[in-house]
């Protein structure tokens, strides 16, 4: 009885062999071939192609930077003891402060800075721009458009738009310590799904000295000021990987930190990068304010160290 049971089995199995023979094209048979032969001993061979990239540019994004933006409960800053919230009146308005960190960079969260009025008037403003595919320099000052960064960008210059300069007025009164009028002009940024910008400094180093001499005429990029017009359905945070935080902002919400140390050199802990959008879209004014005349140097050492964020609180 087993004998005829093995002998059935033998015959099966040599025809579904010599269909596959002569029918190599045949997936059925190939399948049947594959997991059901009693003599196949070994598995087929897995696949060695790679999966597809979840958006143009996902090489220049580590595993750790990216599970920074996407997973809230990896970032554990807020429960340092100095993680603090401040709530300062300045005339008739309360700003309320969120420092993240003190120093090594300095990183600040000023939530509902902003009307919705003033943001909802920028994102007008920003719709009737001429928006461009965003460019990165290089280290020569060659201006060029890069996977690191997918977005679309346009100059609102707040001298061209009361809505703007509304934007800048409030920054300049509830942080008094940093000169507004000392900077780039504003730059709305637009991020759709798949947009991001991959880790970098803002702080701009070139080996080229005609580079210097043409943008950075008014010092370096001493502080980035972000302000949260439009915030994404999923996504779109600005990671810290030296100090494994992300930055999740709300509309009116404005945040900033030092990319320069207090002798003008580059806070290396002031790398960061504008998380991929997975979903929605994220819209973003930025200033970045120029260190040549700000008064704030006149009140720190000038040594080798960085700023701290009782800067912030005078």
């Amino acid at each position: 009885m087993e004998l005829n049971k093995f002998a059935r089995k033998l015959i099966l199995t040599s025809v579904a062999c010599l269909i596959v023979y002569y029918f190599p094209s045949l997936n059925k048979v190939n399948e049947f071939y594959h997991t059901h032969s009693v003599f196949l001993s070994s598995e087929p061979e897995p696949s060695s192609s790679k999966p597809e990239p979840k958006f143009i540019g996902e090489e220049h994004w580590t595993t750790e930077e990216q599970e920074l933006c996407n997973d809230p409960n990896v970032d554990k800053t807020w429960t340092r003891p100095d993680a603090l919230c401040f709530a300062i009146r300045r005339g008739l308005e309360l700003s309320k402060i969120e420092i993240i960190s003190w120093f090594r960079p300095v990183l600040v969260i000023y939530r509902d800075m902003f009307t919705k009025g003033q943001t909802d008037g920028y994102s007008r403003i920003f719709e009737k721009c001429k928006v461009e595919m965003e460019e990165v320099i290089d280290e020569h000052g060659k201006i060029e458009v890069s996977s690191v960064r997918v977005a679309n960008g346009s100059k609102t210059d707040a001298s061209m738009f009361p809505e703007v300069q509304s934007l800048v007025d409030t920054a300049a009164r509830l942080i008094p310590s940093l000169n507004f009028k000392l900077s780039e002009p504003i730059v709305g940024l637009s991020y759709m799904p798949g947009g991001h910008y991959s880790a970098h400094h803002d702080y701009l180093d070139f080996d080229d000295e005609a580079a210097k001499q043409e943008h950075l005429a008014n010092g370096n990029r001493m502080v980035t000021f972000i302000i949260a017009v439009e915030k994404a359905d999923v996504g779109g945070g600005t990671v810290f990987p030296e100090i494994q935080t992300t930055v999740r902002a709300n509309p009116g919400d404005a945040y900033l930190w030092f990319n320069m140390l207090e002798n003008q050199e580059m806070d290396d802990m002031s790398f960061h990068g504008g998380c991929p959008v997975l979903a929605g879209k994220k819209l973003i004014a930025t200033i970045w304010l120029e260190s040549k005349g700000q008064h704030i140097f006149e009140r720190v050492e000038g040594t080798r160290q960085s700023f701290h964020a009782e800067e912030l609180l005078r």
